[in-house]
């Protein structure tokens, strides 16, 4: 991923400084643990937004419990 297109702004935002493996690393909004054998585990979501494959995003509601 290159960045947003003209906005360096919210680009700053994501993308990450240290290289991963030779790439460049991006914020996503998940959250997960990395174990001691490599495997990673998505946990939750930093963000309450989540983008569909058409492209488009979503905010769902919070689930309430009665």
């Amino acid at each position: 991923m290159m960045g947003y297109h003209n906005k360096p702004n919210l680009t700053s935002e994501v993308m990450m400084k240290d290289d991963w493996n030779g790439f460049p690393g991006i914020r996503t909004g998940d959250q997960g643990r990395l174990t001691a054998d490599g495997f990673l585990y998505i946990t939750g979501r930093f963000k309450d937004e989540y983008k569909l494959s058409n492209g488009k995003y979503i905010h769902p509601d919070p689930l309430k419990r009665h």
